[in-house]
């Protein structure tokens, strides 16, 4: 019996945001999500515990890097299955550092990394 199964390949695997300073927003990055799975996913960006806390202020926006939300706020990504030996579907979105608004301290000589963590569910 076949199980159905939901997996991804997220294209790049890395991100560099730039250098990035209070007041102002990092370069814009696209990222590509393409469905390997044989399950109509959806797709949700989570920082792992102990993140430091200006990763918050990463922006998820639409493939025409537009209609920006908070991490915490973004729709989670929804990714149909490739159907009858089709191509994998993608799905493609913008990700930025908005720092506008912030008015924390930067630590480390500014020179922070973060995971994030793409949970992928059934649709």
């Amino acid at each position: 019996v076949h199980e159905p199964v939901a997996r991804i390949n997220v294209s790049p695997s890395s991100v560099y945001l730039g250098e990035v300073t209070k007041g102002h927003g990092s370069d814009l990055r696209n990222i590509t999500l393409t469905n390997l799975g044989d399950l109509d996913i959806r797709v949700q960006p989570v920082l792992p515990n102990g993140a430091n806390s200006i990763f918050q202020n990463l922006k998820f926006g639409s493939s025409s890097c537009t209609s920006w939300s908070a991490i915490g706020n973004w729709t989670s990504a929804r990714i149909q299955r490739a159907e009858n030996n089709q191509s994998p579907t993608r799905y493609n979105f913008c990700v930025k550092l908005d720092l506008t608004d912030y008015e924390g301290e930067i630590r480390n000589d500014g020179n922070l990394t973060s995971n994030l963590i793409l949970w992928v569910m059934p649709s």
